[in-house]
C-alpha cells in the first residue's frame, strides 16, 4: 500500500440490489499530495473485504467447484483408460485422440527428468493441448467441464460484473 496507515482512510457505500450487491469505496491519504492508491491496491481491498463479507456464501460454491474439478479429472481418466484399451486392441473410436497419444508417446521418449506439463518443451506442450481439446469434445468430459465452468463464474461474479468467457480446457491453468 503506497498510503501509510495512520493516514488511510476509506468509505464505502452498500446497495443491495437483489441478485447483484456491491459496495462503491473511496480510499485517500489525511496528507495532501501523499502517495496514492495504485489500481492493484485498489483491487486487493476489494478482494479483501470480497472475502470477508461473503465467506459462507463461496465456501459452499468453492467447495462445489473443487468436487466438479474432481469429477472432470476422474472423468477425463477413465475416458483415457478407456481410448488406451481401444487402442491395445486396435478398436479405438477416437481416431484422431489415438494418433495424437501415439505422437505424444514418441515425444515424450526423448523426455529427460520430470513429465510434467510445466517441465515439457513447446512442442510437447502443444500435443497435450490438442489431446485435452480432443478429450473435451467427448460428452462426459464436456458435461462435468460445463459444470465446472458454472461454478467458476459463480466465484467470479462475487469480484467483478464481467461475465466470464468460456476457455478451452486445455488452456484453464487450473488443470494443468
Amino acid at each position: 500500500m503506497n498510503i501509510p496507515l495512520n493516514h488511510f482512510r476509506w468509505y464505502a457505500a452498500y446497495h443491495d440490489e437483489g441478485e447483484h450487491p456491491h459496495v462503491h469505496m473511496m480510499v485517500w491519504s489525511t496528507v495532501p499530495g501523499e502517495a496514492y492508491q495504485t489500481r492493484d491496491g485498489i483491487r486487493n481491498i476489494k478482494s479483501t473485504l470480497t472475502n470477508q463479507i461473503f465467506r459462507q456464501e463461496m465456501l459452499h460454491t468453492y467447495e462445489q467447484k473443487s468436487q466438479s474439478r474432481d469429477e472432470l479429472v476422474r472423468e477425463a481418466r477413465r475416458a483415457i483408460r478407456r481410448l488406451t484399451r481401444e487402442m491395445a486392441q486396435s478398436i479405438c473410436s477416437a481416431p484422431e485422440i489415438e494418433q495424437k497419444m501415439e505422437q505424444l508417446a514418441g515425444q515424450l521418449e526423448t523426455v529427460k527428468g520430470k513429465k510434467s506439463y510445466g517441465y515439457l518443451s513447446k512442442p510437447v506442450k502443444k500435443t497435450v493441448d490438442e489431446i485435452v481439446d480432443k478429450l473435451e469434445e467427448l460428452p462426459v468430459v464436456q458435461a462435468c467441464y460445463d459444470q465446472w465452468c458454472v461454478l467458476q463464474s459463480e466465484v467470479e461474479s462475487y469480484y467483478h460484473d464481467k461475465p466470464r468467457e468460456k476457455k478451452k480446457l486445455s488452456q484453464e491453468k487450473e488443470f494443468r
